[in-house]
């Protein structure tokens, strides 16, 4: 829960609560996840 949280503090600028295509096209969530994905140890994203 807290993590939804702080993608939409993050990606949200409207303040609406839903994600638009354009603020995930701007933002790195996708490339975020895949590093996440990637890394054995995931404390050592970001």
């Amino acid at each position: 829960e807290t993590v939804i949280y702080r993608i939409f503090y993050y990606m949200n600028r409207s303040g609406n609560g839903h994600l638009t295509l354009r603020e995930l096209k701007r933002g790195n969530l996708i490339a975020a996840m895949q590093h996440v994905d990637d890394e054995e140890d995931i404390n050592k994203v970001l």
